[in-house]
């Protein structure tokens, strides 16, 4: 997971094994939106398919966001009846935004769904842990 993170940043993310998840996620643009006893929800704006994508202007709410060229991305971790989940939904904000994660989405699949198996077994097992 730690090369999968470095490659995707251009070498500018650098993992720790004991750094928490939301530190990492907090260094990449990914702030907390929402958190009950069962789910956490963050957000970040971006372009994923750039190295250095960083929010135009952060005074604007997320909610409000709209301008074009841009990814407005929500990851979120619940947990219900036992069982532990992770979701990511994107929503580009113009048909250039759309086309060019179009083609990173195509290369990053695989190697996205490897990371959030590892983000869950690394939550599971630091519970585990806990308990």
């Amino acid at each position: 997971m730690r090369a999968l993170m470095r490659i995707r940043s251009a070498g500018l993310l650098r993992l720790d094994a004991d750094r928490p998840i939301l530190d990492t996620m907090a260094t990449i643009g990914f702030t907390v939106l929402d958190r009950t006893a069962d789910e956490l929800v963050l957000g970040a704006i971006g372009r994923p398919w750039a190295v250095g994508r960083t929010r135009p202007d952060p005074d604007i709410p997320f909610t409000a966001f709209d301008e074009p060229g841009w990814a407005k991305m929500i990851a979120n971790f619940s947990v219900s009846d036992g069982v532990l989940a992770t979701e990511t939904r994107v929503l580009l904000t113009d048909a250039r935004s759309r086309r060019a994660f179009r083609l990173y989405w195509l290369l990053i699949r695989p190697f996205s769904g490897l990371i959030r198996r590892r983000w869950l077994a690394a939550i599971d097992n630091r519970t585990r842990v806990r308990s």
